[in-house]
């Protein structure tokens, strides 16, 4: 095979990836570019069709990565020209349009259609033989393919489809793209080859012999990288100049001038063709017509070989970055003009007329815009964002003809300003950095504006004569409220205005798919404009995008005084001032700047407006007024928002989503949660859909659904990560998913750095949720005090912020147990009396066997431990709307059982628990519950005559001191003692030991 001395020193990496995959599992392989990771999974690929399996295989490149289903289309065009009954017929239509097997009809793209149809044809071409994905690149796949994958793979069946991926990381880069792999994927780093494996490889492919100055000098220089190491010696050899020592090696500039060096070798007709491959991801064929013999030679020297249907590619991204970068900027915009005339999408066409010219007109303005609104439309808001910002940059300043850049062309700036940044130079000229960003994960260097400061200046630029008139928040909201692009506003011209419209427009689009640099970048320089209305939407997004509390009030001050006069704008800076009063525990500012709000929503008769007030209204009156909160539903549905997936109707969704679950309605939130879900992923929102899977993952524990949840909170957590939410709202959704069904341990280290980043930005509501979440994880572990602690303050902060539904975290029975271990029965008959009396005026049935089996167990601590199982056991119902609610109070009963001697009683309960437990795949509670069991079965061991000592002066109330004095040992013996004791009767405090069994009978538990 052409590669295979490329896997020189890479056998038993080459092992270890066919072990996993045999496993069943999934492999991500990792390294910097040129490191062999294409190599590595050639090979693999090879070994396994050989093997009889079916390989499907996605090459992206940065070029392509804007493109949408590009990457579905080389997975599976073949397989299914092959196989069409491997996609159900009525998914064909949609499936056919994705793999260019039908002409499009214009509709929208039905996003469930394609992502049921890849799950569908994997399990029928899986039931025949194995299924291997190959995603090279997958840093560069494209957004609409990336998200379809994860799908697909999170409903991957069995282990007879196996996914194997290659990333581009630099050094210290984490891998992002975990969401397209099994669950039970490993991750594969490729580090730099060892000298002499470097040498070999240069004797091998060039012939130059390990003992060889030049050898040796190309290996050093080389740093262990094979492909820089082969490109040094084929420039070594091809110069025939003899490098003697201390002479430099040929590469003024190492890679790149070599590379360039290696391309100017070749005749024009050669750099023609290269450049016009370079310029499109797929050029079409016709316009490769007449270049026959150009791509010869590019073949012959290894610049480019031939891909899937004989069509031509790089050997390697770098070389396409390097044919872009070198030409001039004439000759790039005579190949976009081309394949502006080929292409029918308007996406593509709209961005290559942009990119053939350095005129600001406004029809290509206008051309750019209607592209930006399709992107939207077919759920693309991260190729949204750069085609508005493009549109921008192309509004010319007078309305008539401009030039971009003062002639230069946003074109030539961004790939003279990547070049100097030493990055890629833009294959697909500025739309690159936001191509391949629609994603579930979000690589680092793909940012549609350069440096910040860079960005910041040129937008600033393009608005010093006005500012966008819009100041609406919310991409999808009704524009009632704006004056319209062609108004002139106080401040500057209607052309001007426009631009500034269009920029925020860009902003808001990146908001939506995640991009918080991106937004973050244009919403401070439109926030800097002249326009007051147009300052209003950008410091509201800006809002959004931070997560210092004191930061955002600073922010809303300056909305405000810009929304003066203009009732739309007051509406959104009074709803953005009443989210940061709730999240900062301020609640009755909050209900005053709330009703501020539906006033001007009112007075402007805006439906959206008022559908988001009354959003955030109803979570205050589902906690203390479930009546009015139904009249507001209602009210929210009677404003007819239609299907239209905007801000406000996602808010009233969720606000449904939650009185359903509180009612016990666990069906219908299910139902309702995964609807929204799916509309979410389907317009490409990844902002919102961390907030959303955030709901989906409570609903799902409640609804005795762990893994599910696990899943949801997992993926929650990494978008709220990757998308600029606050640290602390993706750490409370790690939290959550270690509690679902990882382990106690790491919650506990996840939640307190929740706590420390919820404290440092001042967010009191997900603080107060992160002390909740470390609380549990510590009453799993088997630690009261630590719990009592934990809940207890997260139970103040919740209540703070205005959460005194008890339905709301189900923290007040677990309170009040983990209180009464540690001999606080009167703060646990407080808590437990609060939340019966708000659980009676909320009708909240649905916490009453919570707190039923937290008073028993209180009882059982303080008085009758064999009355208080009787009772329990008694009020455990056979069906529950929260299914673990009932093993939970099975774990409390077990303890009970075991405290009242009753060992067969105790082991009913908890292997009833545990079988709960197992099949919901909530893995902390069942260890927790195994290992009760476990400690039930040890045979019990006669104490010590100083155990016994120790035990009743315990009970008696001595300190460790004046045990130690009375035993005549010292503390540390007693404390040494204490553990030991704690361990052998299962408690965790001096209280439950004092509570304990007598100790002439004691159960190791």
């Amino acid at each position: 095979m052409k590669d295979a001395p490329a896997i020189l020193g890479r056998q038993q990496t080459l092992e270890k990836c066919m072990a996993a995959l045999a496993a069943g599992g999934g492999v991500l392989v990792s390294g910097p570019a040129g490191i062999g990771k294409s190599a590595l999974l050639d090979a693999i690929g090879s070994a396994c069709a050989a093997a009889g399996q079916l390989v499907l295989r996605s090459a992206s490149a940065a070029a392509e990565s804007w493109l949408p289903y590009l990457g579905l289309y080389d997975l599976f065009s073949d397989a299914v020209a092959s196989q069409p009954e491997v996609v159900p017929y009525h998914l064909r239509p949609a499936f056919d349009g994705v793999l260019m097997r039908s002409v499009p009809d214009g509709a929208a793209t039905d996003q469930l259609a394609i992502r049921v149809a890849v799950v569908e044809a994997l399990r029928a071409l899986s039931a025949e033989r194995p299924v291997l994905l190959i995603l090279d690149d997958v840093n560069c796949l494209d957004s609409a393919t990336a998200e379809v994958l994860a799908f697909a793979v999170r409903r991957r069946q069995g282990s007879r489809v196996r996914v194997l991926a290659a990333e581009r990381l630099s050094e210290g880069q984490e891998p992002t793209w975990w969401g397209l792999l099994p669950e039970d994927a490993v991750e594969i780093a490729l580090g730099n080859l060892p000298g002499p494996v470097v040498s070999e490889l240069l004797r091998t492919r060039l012939g130059l012999r390990p003992t060889d100055k030049l050898s040796q000098r190309i290996r050093d220089a080389s740093g262990g990288n094979p492909f820089y190491a082969l490109e040094l010696g084929r420039a070594a050899l091809r110069s025939g100049t003899v490098v003697q020592q201390g002479d430099p090696l040929l590469v003024p500039e190492r890679l790149r001038g070599l590379l360039a060096d290696r391309l100017h070798a070749l005749p024009k007709a050669a750099r023609d063709a290269l450049l016009l491959i370079s310029t499109a991801a797929r050029p079409p064929r016709e316009l490769l017509a007449g270049h026959e013999w150009g791509l010869s030679q590019a073949l012959a020297s290894g610049i480019i070989v031939s891909g899937r249907d004989l069509e031509p590619r790089f050997a390697h991204p770098l070389l396409r970055e390097i044919v872009y970068a070198d030409a001039d900027i004439e000759a790039r915009q005579e190949c976009h003009a081309k394949l502006a005339q080929a292409h029918d999408d308007p996406l593509e066409r709209a961005r290559h007329h942009a990119l053939a010219t350095s005129e600001a007109t406004e029809e290509l303005a206008a051309e750019l815009e209607e592209a930006a609104r399709i992107a939207v439309h077919r759920g693309a808001p991260g190729t949204a964002a750069e085609l508005y910002r493009m549109a921008a940059e192309r509004t010319p300043a007078d309305g008539g003809i401009g030039v971009v850049g003062g002639g230069a062309g946003a074109e030539a700036r961004t790939a003279t300003e990547t070049s100097a940044r030493g990055g890629s130079a833009s294959a697909n000229g500025s739309v690159q950095a936001a191509n391949g960003t629609d994603k579930l994960s979000v690589s680092s260097t793909n940012t549609a504006f350069a440096e910040p400061s860079s960005a910041t200046t040129e937008v600033g630029e393009a608005l010093a004569n006005g500012s966008a008139a819009s100041a609406d928040a919310d991409s999808g909201s009704d524009s009632s409220s704006d004056p319209g692009p062609d108004t002139d506003s106080e401040t500057g011209p209607a052309a001007a205005v426009q631009a500034a419209h269009r920029f925020l427009e860009a902003a808001r689009a990146a908001f939506d798919a995640g991009l918080p640099r991106q937004a973050r970048e244009a919403a401070e320089a439109v926030a800097a404009g002249p326009d007051p209305a147009c300052r209003v939407g950008a410091r509201l997004l800006l809002v959004e995008l931070d997560d210092d509390i004191s930061t955002q009030a600073a922010l809303l001050e300056a909305a405000e005084a810009d929304a003066v006069g203009r009732p739309d704008l007051q509406a959104r800076v009074s709803l953005q001032r009443a989210d940061h009063a709730f999240r900062s525990g301020s609640v009755e500012a909050a209900l005053t700047a709330l009703a501020r709000a539906e006033e001007y929503a009112l007075a402007t008769g805006d439906r959206n407006l008022r559908a988001e007030s009354i959003a955030m209204r109803v979570p205050t009156e589902i906690q203390t007024d479930p009546e009015r909160a139904i009249e507001s539903l209602e009210e929210a549905e009677a404003l007819g928002l239609g299907g239209d997936l905007t801000l406000p109707s996602i808010a009233v969704r969720k606000s449904l989503i939650i009185w359903f679950l509180r009612r016990g309605d666990v069906a219908d939130a299910l139902a309702t949660a995964a609807r929204l879900r799916a509309d979410v992923e389907r317009a490409g929102r990844l902002r919102d859909l961390g907030d959303v899977l955030h709901l989906v993952a409570s609903v799902n524990e409640r609804a005795g659904q762990c893994r599910q949840a696990h899943e949801a909170a997992l993926l929650g957590s990494r978008l709220r990560a990757e998308t600029g939410s606050s640290s602390v709202q993706a750490l409370i959704l790690a939290a959550a998913a270690e509690l679902s069904n990882g382990s106690a341990e790491a919650a506990v280290d996840v939640a307190q750095r929740a706590i420390e980043a919820g404290t440092a930005s001042g967010d009191s509501e997900f603080t107060g949720y992160a002390h909740a979440f470390l609380g549990r994880a510590e009453l799993l572990l088997d630690r009261s005090s630590q719990a009592a602690h934990h809940l207890a303050r997260g139970r103040t902060l919740m209540r703070n912020v205005g959460m005194v539904d008890p339905a709301t975290f189900l923290v007040d029975a677990d309170l009040a147990e983990t209180l009464a271990r540690c001999g606080s029965f009167s703060a646990a008959d407080r808590i437990l009396d609060e939340a019966q009396e708000a659980a009676r005026r909320l009708e909240r049935d649905v916490v009453k066997l919570g707190l039923t089996r937290a008073r028993l167990l209180r009882h059982g601590l303080a008085a009758d431990a064999r009355e208080a199982a009787d009772r329990l056991r008694a009020a455990i119902p056979a069906e529950h709307p929260y299914p673990l609610e009932i093993a939970r109070a099975e774990v409390t009963l077990g303890e009970l059982e075991r405290r009242a001697r009753r060992r067969a009683a105790a082991r009913t309960a908890w292997e009833s628990a545990a079988t709960a437990y197992a099949a919901a795949g909530c893995g902390p509670w069942l260890r927790f519950v195994q290992g009760r069991l476990a400690r039930l079965d040890t045979p019990a061991e006669p104490l010590s005559a100083t155990e016994r000592q120790i035990v009743e002066l315990v009970r008696s109330g001595a300190t460790n001191r004046q045990i130690a004095a009375a035993l005549q040992v010292s503390v540390k013996a007693v404390e040494g003692n204490l553990t030991r004791l704690f361990r052998r009767f299962g408690v965790s405090s001096r209280a439950e030991l004092a509570g304990a069994e007598p100790v002439a009978r004691v159960e190791h538990v």
